[in-house]
């Protein structure tokens, strides 16, 4: 891998991590508008990592985590932004979350 490889792979590795721990914090002293910065700071390190396709595999999962569901599978036009910082802080192989992964809520048309 050359040097300019590895400066991109880490610069976005230390992206990743400090926005882990920012959603670590959230959990500790929850604010709307702080969980709504990182909710917007991961969707830019998506889009950046995506190569800002929406047809990229990471784009649409993400996508696909903006839909809250419930524990039986519906989706849920509003949840508590607790919820949504708890499902996407909780570790790969944990029991199936109410709340997918990154998820963000937002209104559902229909």
């Amino acid at each position: 891998m050359d040097d300019n490889l590895r400066h991109q792979r880490d610069t976005s590795l230390a992206g990743l991590e400090a926005l882990i721990r920012r959603g670590h914090q959230i959990r500790i002293v929850p604010a709307a508008d702080v969980t709504r910065a990182w909710q917007q700071d991961c969707a830019a390190a998506i889009n950046q990592l995506s190569g800002g396709s929406k047809a990229h595999w990471l784009a649409r999962a993400y996508g696909d985590a903006f839909l809250v569901r419930s524990a039986g599978g519906g989706v849920v036009v509003e949840v508590d932004a607790m919820e949504i910082v708890e499902a996407a802080a909780r570790p790969t192989g944990s029991p199936a979350p109410t709340v997918m992964p990154f998820s963000c809520a937002r209104p559902v048309a229909g």
